[in-house]
């Protein structure tokens, strides 16, 4: 688990409770300025916290670290259907001033960072996998 130094005290403290600690290898650091060599990335929940710019900075960086991306996030279905995502997306602009986005709005960040789309797998009603080459 990469993360922020700050936070690691208390994920180690959770990773020990659930009997993981011997699974998970935390390391300190900032997504924005450098990640370590992995065999992929997957982010999940937190980039749709990030504006356009910033989210397209950390795919940069990602993308520049050389593996491929798991991104799993919100992603707006098409039409007028009801749909999580569509509360979500009302939820994220008045907490959080961001907003969820659609599948084609995720593929243009990523490939804006450098990376090639590919596929896109529903995992539930709540969220969805873009893999990024």
């Amino acid at each position: 688990m990469f993360e922020l130094a700050e936070v690691l005290p208390e994920a180690s403290k959770t990773f020990e409770a659930e009997g993981l600690s011997d699974r998970v290898e935390l390391v300190a650091g900032d997504f924005f300025v450098e990640v370590p060599p992995g065999d992929a990335y997957l982010i999940k929940s937190c980039v749709h916290n990030f504006g356009d710019e910033r989210a397209i900075e950390l795919f940069g960086v990602l993308r520049r670290a050389g593996a491929p991306l798991l991104l799993v996030d919100t992603m707006i279905p098409a039409g007028n259907e009801p749909h999580y995502s569509k509360f979500d997306d009302v939820e994220m602009m008045v907490i959080a001033g961001r907003n969820d986005r659609t599948e084609a709005e995720w593929a243009a960040l990523v490939t804006a960072a450098g990376f090639e789309p590919g596929r896109v797998v529903r995992c539930d009603e709540r969220f969805s996998l873009l893999e990024a080459f």
